[in-house]
């Protein structure tokens, strides 16, 4: 989007993630915030607005994804921006607060703003006559809320979450309520805590509607921010990685190799391979291959898949389509999930009619489990949502296993000889789980595709 002082906005958005990336514009000079792995997007829309990437800039080292940070500013001729603190292994410039990146007749200042991580760094854009119009905010205010401090380990959660207070009560008192509000992590991200799916907003909205920032003391501040809920597994290598550099992907990254039904079919049985369904869970449900696993493309998938799987795992995509088996690829390799064998050639109209084996998943409703509860049948509830959600509500004698910790050691003592219901919210993250218990041998699965909102 362009507003009437000449500054250009394109915001590349990644629900894979639950993140978005930007490039920023000033008439012919560009910067880049945060970008993702797969870097020909912003090379491209550069090219098109006749725009040249000056600037390429971290605001804090990734735990979620690989950054393309590197691979964009060698490529672009940019120079590569980040925090002083993030102590990078390789040539880029350390910013710190108050520098200042000249874009155009316009300039990008450097913000600190620890709170989700030490290093973080904002980066505020001025307009010619020096009025700040757009805060690139990282991780450090998302629309509603602000991302996590506990990621790195309890010896650091409390003193960054006493840095993220400070970050906050600044942006208040130093920013006009007109400045828009453009964060990397959005609603769905894992490294957000209670926020909104919108993507942008604005300082004065967020004075009035976000809750850590109307919270009256640093006391209630916590009690709204701290979460004991459980993170994506592979984040825990992730800054390392980043600081480090991950390899490039190459431009265009290479497809994945086309495989024959027959030959997915005969992967699906290795215990190192995962056959991962990227369409609708209804799909999955109605037809798939025995022994895949349902990452839909519905949320935020990857962060299943790095939560599920291994990055030593070998992976074959099977989509709707061989377009959505590549972007599915593309998603895998942002979290530096490169194993990828290849993917079904034609996709899943190629396997359906091509008579190899099929598995299909038992459905249910809310009503109808309600229903065999009353009547005292045996059965196994299985709530796979997050703790907290568990907490506030969740149904008779149901057995709490957050989809992440879902897994043969967390199952053990799990009764085979009794159906299993399966739920979480809304029936995308039962999907997931309805597809690793048979995966793990639960013949008497039952996938409910509601929630306890519906009890």
């Amino acid at each position: 989007m362009r507003g009437s002082n000449g500054l250009w906005l394109k915001t590349f958005r990644h629900p894979d993630l639950g993140n978005a990336s930007y490039l920023v514009g000033y008439g012919r000079e560009a910067g880049v915030i945060d970008p993702v792995r797969d870097i020909g997007r912003y090379v491209a829309e550069a090219r098109g607005r006749g725009a040249r990437i000056r600037w390429v800039l971290e605001t804090h080292l990734h735990n979620d994804f690989l950054s393309g940070g590197r691979e964009l500013a060698r490529r672009s001729g940019a120079e590569l921006g980040a925090p002083k603190g993030s102590r990078l292994a390789f040539p880029h410039r350390a910013l710190s607060d108050g520098d200042r990146l000249d874009l155009g007749p316009g300039r990008l200042v450097g913000r600190a703003s620890p709170g989700h991580t030490p290093e973080h760094t904002s980066y505020l854009c001025l307009d010619e006559h020096g009025r700040p119009r757009r805060l690139f905010s990282g991780g450090s205010l998302m629309v509603g809320s602000a991302a996590r401090p506990d990621l790195l380990g309890p010896r650091h959660t409390l003193p960054l979450a006493r840095d993220e207070w400070t970050t906050l009560r600044r942006y208040v008192r130093e920013l006009p309520a007109s400045v828009a509000v453009h964060p990397t992590h959005a609603g769905g991200s894992f490294c957000g805590v209670g926020a909104s799916t919108q993507a942008a907003s604005t300082v004065g909205r967020e004075r009035r509607q976000n809750r850590l920032i109307r919270a009256p003391s640093f006391v209630a501040f916590v009690e709204r921010y701290l979460t004991s809920d459980p993170f994506p597994s592979y984040y825990l290598g992730m800054r390392e990685r980043n600081r480090r550099g991950p390899p490039p992907l190459g431009d265009p990254p290479e497809p994945p190799a086309r495989l024959s039904p027959q030959e997915v079919a005969r992967a699906a049985t290795r215990p190192s391979v995962r056959v991962l369904d990227l369409r609708t869970y209804r799909q999955f449900d109605a037809g798939h291959i025995p022994g895949s696993l349902y990452i839909g493309r519905e949320g935020t998938y990857t962060a299943w898949v790095g939560w599920t799987c291994r990055a030593s795992d070998r992976f074959i995509l099977v989509g709707g389509s061989e377009a959505d088996q590549v972007e599915g690829s593309r998603a895998l390799q942002r979290i530096g999930f490169d194993r990828i064998l290849g993917q079904l050639a034609g996709g899943w109209p190629a396997y359906a009619a091509s008579g190899a084996p099929l598995r299909t998943t038992r459905r249910a409703r809310m009503p109808d489990l309600r229903r065999r509860l009353s009547l005292g049948q045996p059965m196994t509830v299985l709530d796979v949502r997050q703790p907290s959600e568990f907490a506030r509500l969740h149904l008779p004698g149901a057995r709490s296993v957050p989809l992440g910790e879902l897994g043969a050691r967390s199952l053990r003592d799990l009764p085979r000889e009794v159906p299993i219901y399966v739920h979480c919210a809304r029936g995308e993250r039962s999907a997931v789980a309805a597809g690793r218990l048979e995966a793990l041998g639960f013949e008497q699965v039952i996938h409910v595709t509601d929630g306890p909102d519906q009890w």
